[in-house]
C-alpha cells in the first residue's frame, strides 16, 4: 500500500511540475487529452489490482480496453500537437 501511495504521489508531483512550467500544454489537442486520460485510466486499473481486484479480472479488463487504448494512442500521437521547440529571438 505504501508503494502504491509513493507511485501516485510521484506521478502527481511530476504532473504538477509539467503543468507549472506550461510545457507544450497549449499545443495539446482533444486526442492528446483523451490519450492522457487513457494512460491515467490504465494506471488506475493497475493500482486497483494492487489494492483489491483479482488478477483474472484485471487481465480481462486490460484485454478488452486494448483496442480503445491503441486507437487513442494512434490518434493522440498523430494529432495536431507539434513538439518542435521554437526559439525566441
Amino acid at each position: 500500500m505504501v508503494f502504491t501511495g509513493a507511485i501516485v504521489a510521484v506521478f502527481i508531483w511530476h504532473m504538477s511540475q509539467q503543468f507549472g512550467q506550461k510545457t507544450n500544454i497549449k499545443r495539446l489537442d482533444f486526442w492528446g487529452t483523451l490519450m492522457l486520460a487513457q494512460v491515467l485510466l490504465v494506471m488506475g486499473i493497475i493500482i486497483c489490482f494492487w489494492i483489491k481486484v483479482k488478477l483474472t479480472d484485471t487481465i480481462w479488463l486490460l484485454f478488452w480496453l486494448s483496442p480503445v487504448h491503441f486507437f487513442l494512442f494512434k490518434k493522440g500521437f498523430e494529432g495536431s500537437a507539434q513538439c518542435n521547440l521554437e526559439t525566441s529571438k
